[in-house]
């Protein structure tokens, strides 16, 4: 970064834009170190499949889908080696995907996640590292038929490959070249006991860790006229909170500030 931003440097006082930009960089590194760290959140919406009318056709076409899909079962069961999926099924969930980007991309500004990016965040779930986020790419080969889509099993299960050993506070992940350990009763009993909307406090909180630590939080999709009240009580606990540190006569804590 400090070498892009000097060729893009201009006129005559070069040396001493270079000079700044050496000691902007020494500043940054005295203050968060050699390596930066890039936060990245992600957002999951559940695709709700829109009720067809119901009809003859309808049901037909419902009672074809269910046999099609033991079929499947049974030549999964008995050849385990492709999972497979009806076309028209992929087109339908494509479709009410593509809306609901639509709607989003409006009012915010977001990305669609590739194929790319459920590989690196299945892998990095199950323990593996040392792959830069931009240099990982996760091969899924796929056989499209006329009425149905073709994916080898091994290739699709193929990121959480690894030995899972339970214990009581952590989670021991053995894979082909190296083991690795992953607490998870620390950081899942103080999410759990967050409600939100004070919970998004832990996003702020995680930042002083000398170590990574991968966080989510579940929220609950409610009526505006409800979301409105809560926010509304919230900002008056924050405030009252706020009025009786100040009759006290201390300082309020960072967390009422950040949130």
């Amino acid at each position: 970064m400090q070498e892009q931003s000097k060729k893009l440097v201009t006129g005559k006082l070069k040396e001493v834009a270079y000079q700044k930009i050496d000691e902007q960089t020494e500043a940054l590194v005295s203050m968060i170190g050699d390596n930066q760290v890039d936060y990245r959140f992600f957002l999951g919406f559940k695709l709700m499949v829109t009720e067809e009318q119901l009809n003859l056709k309808n049901i037909k076409k419902s009672a074809w889908l269910t046999f099609k899909e033991f079929l499947h079962e049974v030549n999964h069961t008995l050849m385990n080696d492709f999972v497979s999926m009806p076309n028209d099924e992929i087109n339908r969930y494509m479709k009410m995907e593509k809306l609901l980007e639509n709607k989003i991309s409006r009012r915010f500004k977001v990305r669609r996640l590739e194929i790319n990016d459920f590989g690196y965040l299945t892998e990095h779930l199950y323990g593996r590292d040392g792959i830069v986020y931009e240099d990982y790419e996760y091969q899924l080969p796929k056989k499209k038929l006329q009425k149905e889509t073709l994916i080898k099993y091994y290739d699709l299960i193929r990121p959480t490959r690894c030995v899972i050993e339970e214990s009581q506070r952590y989670l021991r992940l053995e894979h082909e070249d190296k083991e690795s350990y992953v607490s998870y009763f620390t950081v899942n009993a103080i999410v759990g006991e967050l409600d939100f909307p004070s919970s998004e406090i832990f996003y702020f909180q995680q930042q002083q860790f000398t170590f990574p630590v991968d966080t989510s939080m579940n929220v609950e999709i409610v009526e505006n006229r409800k979301a409105l009240t809560t926010v509304r009580n919230k900002k008056k606990e924050l405030k009252d909170l706020d009025n009786h540190a100040y009759q006290a006569g201390s300082e309020t804590s960072s967390n009422v500030v950040d949130a």
